[in-house]
């Protein structure tokens, strides 16, 4: 399989930062936002387990292409150590450093992947199989004060409401509590985390619209899309489009 495919789906397992902290593994912090004069940083990983936990850390590029994510392999940016394991009740400290010795010109997206991996039950007998739990962090390398603007298009596909947000700006934006109102009917494309939508990128975000509310959000309609995009609330009125 293609390493970018690969990694693509392991980032379909993130997990948004309120579950960063697993049963067994508690991550901090759940992500990090450097600027671009930083070149590294410190995670701490607790081991909240009756057991010793093993953990593998790897980082990966990030991009978004025709609005996907894409995880390619890098050597730019490495955590160390990149596999350990952890005593029970113990606090391990990881560090992510950014080796390349280009400047930062734009903001630089990575991903953490943390993979928690438990030791099978039966392994004595030789037939089981290793678990993993893996856990999904952004890293970025950039300028935590430029200002980010979200450009956004709404149009209704068959039963769905899409909403594509284009950011044309330096820095990334992570949505949150993303939802379209039309007078009383309202309908919530996620609860919590929505999504990041990197400098240059385009994502669209997807709904169901129930029977019951087809005619509130037709095509040609005028709605209120709500939400957070990082600190700043979403309070942007768009016109339905058809496709």
């Amino acid at each position: 399989m293609h390493p970018g495919r690969f990694a693509a789906k392991c980032l379909a397992l993130f997990l948004a930062a309120a579950a960063a902290s697993a049963a067994s593994l508690a991550i901090a912090p759940v992500g990090l936002d450097l600027p671009a004069s930083q070149k590294a940083a410190r995670l701490s990983l607790a081991n909240n387990a009756p057991t010793p936990l093993n953990v593998q850390v790897r980082v990966f590029q990030w991009r978004q292409v025709d609005g996907q994510d894409r995880l390619l392999p890098t050597q730019d940016v490495v955590a160390s150590p990149p596999a350990t394991t952890i005593p029970p009740g113990q606090t391990y400290v990881i560090r992510v450093a950014r080796l390349s010795p280009a400047p930062v010109l734009a903001e630089e997206s990575y991903r953490l992947l943390i993979d928690e991996i438990a030791p099978a039950a039966d392994d004595q007998a030789g037939k089981g199989v290793a678990m993993v739990l893996r856990t999904s962090l952004p890293v970025f390398f950039g300028d935590p004060q430029a200002a980010a603007v979200l450009q956004w298009r709404v149009f209704q596909n068959g039963t769905e409401l899409v909403a594509e947000a284009s950011n044309r700006s330096r820095r990334h934006v992570k949505l949150s509590d993303l939802a379209a109102r039309s007078g009383d009917s309202s309908l919530r494309f996620s609860s919590g985390l929505t999504g990041y939508v990197l400098p240059g990128s385009t994502r669209r975000f997807r709904v169901a619209i129930p029977a019951a509310d087809e005619a509130a959000f037709a095509r040609g309609t005028d709605i209120t899309l709500t939400g957070r995009a990082g600190a700043a609330m979403v309070q942007e009125p768009v016109h339905v489009l058809g496709r």
